[in-house]
């Protein structure tokens, strides 16, 4: 740095040292540091804006005395000069230099004064600190200045206002490479940087208009060289800038190490930050590490050598029934104590804490047992730290459910080899050999010893192929080897096996093991299959049993849903000629009557009679067709006659109505032959006639037949009401009526069509229905014309038994053996009646021919059970049926196993009945079938 620098920064420092005393001295009201102020080598003043001073000191003084006053005047005229455009509210300082003339002396002095604006002492308006200072000096520098120039380091320019070089010590010459004379009037920047630019002129333009220096730094593309560029103006003597002192210092080095140590300081900082982000890992680690210690089930607290409690999860506290304030007190006497207070075995607990502690090298797995049957597992470790024990981690688990279930894992082991070695079925344990080439036993339980007739000491440890050659090339040993590879189990079909010492069909079930034992469950199923084959004989006879078992059921499914209908349907068609019966009867048994109304009265007492007869026959006659055991009786008949005795019969029944009859026969007598069943043709041809004339009020009714090739066409065609074209598929269905209910105004069952369809299909022919709602019904059916045979005529069946049956009812109501005594009236038997088990027990010992007992089983006096017993106790092939309303399965079952020989159930199905009977007369008064 040039001795000019050094000068003016020890006048700038000196410079701030007097404005901080006149600060003070201002604040202070002008008492304080005064006295300094007065001896101070430079000029002080405070002037107010008017240039009159407020304060001098004696320095001023020598320049400045009180009677010229024209002198001051300049001074503030040299302030408002210095400061046009320089100070505003924002600027409070500035500097200029002049040349003075010291007083009563032709002496010139170059002074630098120094002015700083401030608030006045006097209170009127704005007054400035003045400092002065003598700087002569310069101008003997800068005469000599060329000399010392090119002793300093730095590179020294001066400049005119043009930015011109004017003059430059040797270190610029150097620099440039140029004479003194080929750089002077060049242009500084284009020297220094090969260029002009605004920018860089502005730190010389600055160093002018504020007369301060102006300092940069800046790169030179030109040299490739950092340099640091000092500007001080040099002024003339009305304080204007003429010239510019350049110093140009090479900091190229200096920047190269600021780039290093900014380079360092970035490194620096990134190290700081991958500090930082280590910093966070480690408190994110101790956070995850806590946060870990207080989520396990584990409770776990770690004790510093010197005793101190270091750290301890809320586990520890819950497993150990423990207050935190334990802690808080720092009562280790107290948590021992509290700890061994649980413990079934508090004396080995503490020694062995002891002997852990005296051994920190020593990590410790072990088991405290708790007085309430609590087990915890102990684990114990010590923390080194550069060698040395710093504490000790305690871990407690709470494995009492464990080893509870670990017990009961060991009983149920003991139960399974119980039942593995108990099992019926053989059971066998393999480990592979050679990747499934062979299989080794590895166990063998009693069942397999006996069905395979070989020890388990035989074969445990034994090749399977080495034991039962026989299986080398057999399917057993294939599907372990698929069981071993797929894992899937296998349920073999039953295989024949046969070696020296065994042979049968073996049924295998293979499955493989968590371990890859493969694991086979046999059984000797020869005696099975043999079974198996007699059961499925006896199945197909089943199958046969329930179907024809289905088709009863089907029937009596379809009985039971025509019952109530049936109900429905008989209860009026009884209740009417029962109505005729009753009251005529009274009527005859009342006053005499006249002759003429006795014999009506007797009239209708028949017909009413006839009427439920045959009521009671459309009941039978269904009965046995649904049952199928209604007989046929073919014979030759001359259909001309039939017609004939049906039309004599139905005539008289168009004198009283406005309805004629008519019959078509278009054959001759001897043409009109048929073999058929006379009384079920007359009993169909009987049925659509009754129906003709009862839905016939007025009109005809022709009837007839005509013979179509091997067939008799039969019709019934009448003028009547006729059915609805809805209706036509209903006609030949039970018990349906196109009028039903209350408003009917016809009477009859709805037997009738349904009986003569299955008449004439019984017959071999077909039967329909033509009709229209309202203007009448016509019905036809045919019957084949069978070639006669000449055959021996055929005795009726009831003459293959010689013998007459006799037959004792036990039933205790009236009405139940009445009904019996009507239905078993049309086979050729004797009924004997008892009224209670007792006097069937006593009528059975006296009567010595009885071939059937009909037994009720609740009745008074004695039942149907004992009443039984003694029977069969007499005689114990004697055929006993019971006959009673208990109708549930269940009580089938009880009769059958109490010794009934069969179980009819009430309401009575008249064909279960004959069918006992006829039973009965084909084997000689046996029931031989169940």
């Amino acid at each position: 740095m040039s001795g000019a620098n050094k000068k003016y920064q020890e006048i700038h420092a000196r410079r701030d040292k007097i404005f901080g005393v006149l600060s003070e001295y201002c604040l202070s009201g002008g008492d304080a540091k005064r006295e300094i102020l007065d001896f101070v080598c430079e000029g002080v003043a405070i002037l107010d804006n008017l240039g009159n001073p407020e304060f001098m000191n004696m320095a001023w003084q020598q320049f400045f005395p009180f009677e010229i006053k024209d002198k001051e005047k300049l001074i503030i005229h040299w302030i408002s000069q210095a400061s046009e455009n320089k100070l505003d509210d924002k600027t409070s300082f500035f500097e200029f230099q002049r040349e003075l003339d010291l007083y009563e002396s032709e002496v010139s002095v170059e002074c630098l004064f120094f002015v700083k604006k401030q608030r006045s002492h006097s209170d009127i308006g704005c007054a400035y600190q003045v400092i002065m200072f003598d700087v002569s000096f310069l101008s003997n520098l800068k005469s000599d200045w060329k000399q010392k120039l090119d002793a300093v380091d730095d590179i020294v320019f001066l400049v005119d206002e043009k930015l011109e070089i004017t003059e430059t010590n040797q270190k610029g010459l150097d620099l440039t490479s140029l004479s003194i004379r080929d750089i002077k009037g060049k242009n500084i920047y284009e020297l220094l940087f090969g260029h002009s630019h605004v920018c860089r002129e502005c730190l010389i333009t600055n160093a002018n208009k504020t007369g301060r220096s102006q300092f940069v730094e800046e790169f030179s593309p030109l040299f490739q060289k950092w340099f640091s560029i000092d500007v001080t103006p040099i002024n003339n003597k009305q304080g204007a800038s003429e010239e510019f002192f350049l110093s140009v210092h090479d900091i190229s080095d200096l920047k190269a190490q600021e780039t290093k140590l900014r380079e360092t300081n970035q490194q620096l900082k990134k190290r700081n930050a991958e500090y930082e982000l280590l910093n966070d890992e480690l408190v994110r680690n101790n956070m995850l590490f806590e946060a870990t210690l207080e989520s396990t089930d584990n409770g776990i607290v770690v004790v510093g050598c010197d005793g101190d409690v270091l750290f301890y999860n809320k586990r520890f506290l819950e497993l150990w029934n423990l207050d935190e304030n334990i802690f808080v007190q720092g009562d280790a006497d107290g948590l021992m104590e509290e700890v061994k207070s649980q413990l079934k075995f508090p004396k080995a607990f503490e020694k062995k804490i002891n002997e852990l502690n005296e051994n920190p090298s020593i990590s410790r797995v072990d088991y405290l047992e708790f007085k309430d049957g609590r087990i915890y597992e102990r684990f114990s470790k010590s923390i080194f730290w550069k060698e040395t024990p710093y504490a000790r981690v305690w871990s407690f688990r709470d494995i009492t459910r464990t080893k509870r279930a670990q017990k009961r894992l060991k009983e149920s082991e003991h139960r399974y080899l119980e039942m593995f070695r108990n099992m019926r079925s053989g059971v066998a344990v393999y480990e592979s050999v050679e990747g499934g080439a062979d299989f080794k036993f590895v166990n063998f339980n009693r069942a397999a010893e006996q069905i395979s007739k070989v020890s388990k000491d035989e074969v445990v440890g034994r090749r399977l192929t080495k034991i039962f050659p026989g299986m080398k090339k057999g399917m057993l040993i294939e599907a372990m080897r698929k069981v071993l590879k797929t894992g899937e189990p296998l349920d073999l079909p039953p295989f024949y096996y046969k070696d020296q010492t065994r042979d049968g069909w073996r049924k295998n079930y293979l499955y493989r093991l968590p371990s890859g034992e493969v694991v086979a469950m046999f059984d000797d199923v020869s005696l099975a299959l043999e079974a198996d084959k007699k059961l499925k004989q006896h199945n197909e006879e089943l199958n046969i049993i329930n179907q024809e078992l289905l088709l009863a059921k089907e029937a009596a499914q379809e009985s039971d849903r025509l019952k109530s209908a049936f109900l429905a349907n008989i209860s009026h068609e009884i209740r009417t000629p029962m109505n005729g019966i009753i009251g005529f009867s009274e009527l005859l048994a009342g006053k005499k009557l006249p002759v003429e109304k006795v014999q009506f009265y007797s009239k209708v007492i028949v017909d009413s009679g006839h009427q439920l007869l045959n009521l009671l026959d459309d009941v039978l006659d269904t009965s046995k067709i649904e049952s199928g055991s209604l007989k046929l009786s073919e014979k030759e008949i001359v259909v001309n006659d039939l017609i004939n005795d049906l039309f004599a019969f139905f005539n008289p029944m168009t004198e009283n109505k406005e309805v004629s009859l008519y019959l078509h026969k278009p054959l001759k007598d001897e043409e009109s032959s048929l073999k058929t069943d006379p009384k079920r043709l007359r009993q169909v041809l009987t049925n659509l006639l009754s129906n003709a004339f009862k839905f016939t009020l007025k009109g005809d009714v022709r009837f007839g037949y005509e013979k179509r090739g091997n067939t008799f066409r039969f019709f019934v065609i009448d003028t009547g009401i006729g059915i609805a074209k809805d209706n036509i598929e209903f006609v030949f269905d039970r018990f349906w009526q196109e009028e039903s209910g209350m408003n009917k105004n016809f009477g009859g069952t709805g037997l009738g069509l349904s009986i003569s369809q299955k008449l004439v299909e019984i017959l071999g022919g077909d039967i329909w229905v033509e009709s229209q709602k309202g203007e009448g019904t016509a019905f036809y059916f045919d019957i084949p014309v069978k070639k006669t045979e000449i055959s021996e005529p055929e005795k009726p069946e009831k003459e293959e038994q010689s013998e007459v049956l006799t037959i004792l009812v036990a039933e205790d109501e009236e009405i139940n053996y009445l009904y019996l005594e009507a239905v078993l009236s049309k086979e050729d038997v004797d009924v004997i009646h008892a009224v209670n088990g007792a006097e069937a027990v006593d009528k059975y010992k006296s009567v010595s021919n009885i071939d059937l007992v009909l037994m009720d089983i609740k009745m008074p006096v004695m039942d149907g059970y004992e009443a039984l017993d003694i029977i069969k106790g007499i005689d114990p092939q004697m055929p006993v049926v019971a006959l009673t309303a208990y109708a549930m399965a269940e009580e089938r079952e009880k009769g059958l196993e109490r010794g009934f020989d069969e179980y009819l159930s009430k309401p009575l199905k008249v064909d279960q009945l004959y069918g006992i009977i006829k039973k009965i007369e084909n084997h000689n008064g046996k029931l031989t079938q169940k």
